[in-house]
């Protein structure tokens, strides 16, 4: 049997409407923060500019490439790709983030992204909070 979407327009055009299925929020936030301090300010950016056609592509927003030099934007792009990435991983979990984060679409599936989980999962398992690693990465720059 097929289903059909009859609605015409089903993208969400608010980043508050966004509904990707689960509830990240209870680390999503302070592992950003993580992927900021171990990648760098510079290499946060490169990784971010790549994403955002992408972004932009499943959710009909139009973020531009400048929008990486606001750490606020940036941030809220990299938490719409990990979420709607996340959603077909079914325990999907800080290391799978940020192994998505470090490999692409299919990172938490390859060998060559254990690596850089284990950079980020150090800063991430550290007794730190959200705020100062925030913190760190701004000042690490």
């Amino acid at each position: 049997m097929i289903f059909r979407n009859n609605r015409r327009n089903t993208r969400p055009r608010a980043i508050n409407s966004i509904h990707l299925g689960k509830d990240y929020s209870n680390f999503l936030p302070r592992l950003i923060a993580c992927l900021r301090l171990v990648d760098g300010r510079d290499q946060f950016r490169m990784r971010t500019l790549e994403v955002i056609a992408d972004v932009n592509g499943f959710l009909g927003t139009c973020y531009i490439s400048s929008s990486i030099f606001n750490s606020t934007l940036s941030e809220e792009i990299v938490a719409i790709y990990l979420k709607r990435l996340g959603n077909r991983v079914t325990a999907f979990g800080p290391s799978d983030a940020a192994r998505i984060w470090a490999g692409g679409p299919h990172g938490h599936l390859d060998r060559s992204t254990i690596d850089y989980w284990n950079r980020v999962g150090a800063y991430f398992k550290s007794q730190k909070k959200t705020s100062e690693l925030k913190h760190l990465a701004e000042v690490a720059g």
